[in-house]
């Protein structure tokens, strides 16, 4: 009996044991369970990204097999329209090999290439050259639902869409500043099979063209805007920048690339006193034109005379001149039209007259004779129907360039003149003013203090956007033996008394004042002007007008501009050093164009 209350407890432990057990058991067969489906879940999710990866891997390198093989197609249509183009071969066979969702078809509408030559000194496009290509491009076109490639012009382009890139080049080639242009014309408006025919069409030449007035090469003064409008002009403008270094502009709103080429500038020695664009008539009366050599020679300055001076102060007017009395000119004269010799007193020591042709000299005194007009020796000297003026090339571009150049503050140093406001690009000196040898960059600019130029370390170059005033008896004096180039964008005025340039050894080399052809300079009375003022003109601008305001200013040096009056006793002094001296010292024009080549070549694809 004592011992039931023990085996009553034992059973109810047994129970439990028995119940937890069991729970364990389940618990632990739940977890295999869900181990289980962890595990397979686990194994199912792998395989379906192995076999989503696999899929994207095979996807794109499908399309990129398809994007091989398009440009591969194109590269060899490319290869067979050149020879049908340029007439190596009549026509020529080429296969299309596409898959599901390309196709290949041809649009003889599709982009459009035009060229324009342009007068450089008027911007105008000439008659000749209104217009000089205009032509529509058409192209072969590989399309898929990624992307699309284009044999245009023949080269080979592909865009996105939204960008265009260069495949193979086109047809277009410049080299020396030679640019020659195959335009490949493509015609037909058709979706293509598996395989096509190029067969040649015709060929055009554009330019050079014998048979048209003024459609030759060499150019002359103009500058070439080649336009391509294009789906695919991108393509088109990073060959541009690649292969000819030039003015390149995108138009995006257009779908639109333009270059620009422009023939280089040309700017012989300067050879005379007086270079004169007027085509009107030139006159000189009461004043001397003589000449010396600030390198050796002669010795004119500073009191010249007739005896000490040289006899090459040569004058050269485009139009007519009229010689009055009291005027002499001892050197050659070359007028454009008619020269004439008006009363006693004016005359011409130991020079040639050129004259255009049918404009003999007119006057009651025109023989070669020591006692008339004309002072010469018979036999020596020369009279002649014979007169080509040429004018050298404006300066606009050159100021321009100088301008655009200077402006930037990186490539100026004006922070390194103490005379020189960098913030406002001024003057800033209060008494004289000490300009080194540098680059600088002024605005309007007056001065009303001396200044002293030193070239001492090297030359000095100044570009002005704006007016050049130099006021009344100021010493704008140049120092060492280097040059000084002044660019002026708009007018110049030496007001009275005032002394520019190397005033004591008289070397005009030196100082160079460069201005645009439609702009004015004034020298007033008593101006002692050493250097030469340099704005020949072309066309509608004949040149800088150059005024002599008021009586006897002396020039040393070379006037070149529109000139038509010399009178108020000036004296020029043309200095026999400016004809060994380079006329411009900067780069006038980056993108170079003397000869072009363009044909039109079509071809039919079908």
């Amino acid at each position: 009996m004592g011992t039931s209350p023990d085996r009553k407890g034992g059973e109810g432990s047994s129970v439990l044991e028995a119940l937890t057990e069991h729970f364990e058991r389940d618990v632990r067969g739940q977890s295999e369970a869900v181990g289980v489906v962890l595990v397979l879940g686990m194994v199912v999710l792998g395989a379906l990204a192995v076999a989503g990866l696999g899929a994207v891997a095979i996807s794109d390198t499908e399309s990129q097999i398809s994007e091989d093989r398009a440009q591969k197609t194109l590269t060899q249509f490319d290869s067979k329209a050149g020879l049908v183009a340029l007439r190596e071969a009549d026509s020529q066979q080429v296969g299309f090999p596409t898959e599901s969702g390309e196709t290949v078809r041809v649009d003889g509408d599709d982009g459009r290439l035009w060229i324009e030559v342009e007068n450089r000194t008027t911007n105008s496009i000439p008659s000749w050259a209104d217009p000089l290509v205009d032509v529509n491009l058409g192209a072969v076109i590989y399309e898929s639902d990624d992307e699309t490639l284009a044999y245009q012009g023949g080269g080979v382009f592909k865009t996105d869409g939204d960008n265009s890139t260069m495949v193979s080049p086109p047809e277009f080639h410049y080299r020396n500043a030679t640019l020659t242009l195959p335009i490949v014309n493509v015609t037909g408006h058709d979706t293509l099979g598996s395989r096509a025919t190029i067969s040649h069409r015709d060929v055009n030449q554009t330019f050079p063209r014998p048979d048209v007035a003024k459609r030759t090469n060499p150019l002359d003064n103009h500058k070439v805007v080649l336009k391509v409008e294009s789906e695919y002009y991108e393509g088109w403008g990073q060959y541009f920048e690649a292969r000819t270094e030039g003015d390149v502009d995108f138009d995006h709103g257009n779908n639109t690339v333009t270059l620009e080429l422009v023939v280089p500038a040309e700017y012989p020695t300067v050879t005379q006193a007086v270079l004169s664009g007027n085509s009107g008539t030139l006159e000189v009366d009461n004043m001397d034109i003589f000449s010396y050599n600030s390198t050796g020679g002669t010795s004119c300055p500073p009191s010249p005379t007739a005896v000490s001076c040289d006899d090459e102060g040569k004058i050269v007017t485009a139009g007519d001149m009229e010689l009055h009395p009291n005027a002499d000119v001892h050197g050659d004269v070359e007028v454009g039209g008619e020269l004439t010799l008006q009363g006693s007193g004016g005359t011409i020591y130991n020079g040639n007259i050129s004259t255009g042709e049918g404009s003999a000299i007119s006057s009651n005194s025109g023989d070669c004779l020591p006692s008339s007009n004309w002072h010469c020796t018979p036999g020596v000297h020369w009279e002649a129907e014979n007169a080509n003026v040429q004018m050298p090339d404006p300066t606009d571009r050159l100021i321009e360039n100088q301008l655009e150049s200077l402006s930037d503050s990186a490539n100026n140093d004006n922070d390194q003149e103490d005379d020189i406001d960098e913030t406002t690009n001024s003057l800033s000196c209060s008494g004289m003013c000490d300009i080194d040898s540098g680059k600088y960059y002024l605005e309007d600019t007056s001065a009303t203090n001396d200044v002293t130029l030193n070239t001492t370390e090297g030359d000095i170059s100044i570009a002005i956007d704006g007016d050049l005033t130099l006021t009344s008896h100021i010493d704008f004096d140049v120092e060492g033996h280097n040059r000084v180039n002044i660019y002026v964008n708009e007018t110049l005025l030496v007001e009275r008394h005032a002394e520019i340039g190397d005033t004591s050894s008289y070397r005009a080399p030196q100082f160079w004042i460069y201005m645009k052809s439609d702009e004015s300079a004034t020298i007033e009375n008593q101006v002692e002007y050493v250097g030469v003022v340099y704005g020949p003109g072309r066309n509608v601008d004949e040149g800088v007008e150059i005024d002599f305001n008021s009586g006897n200013p002396e020039i040393w040096g070379a006037l070149l501009g529109n000139i038509d009056s010399l009178d108020n006793t000036a004296d020029i002094y043309f200095d026999g050093a400016l004809l060994n001296t380079e006329t411009v010292t900067e780069e006038s024009s980056v993108v170079r164009i003397t000869f072009i080549h363009v044909t039109e070549n079509e071809i039919n694809v079908d």
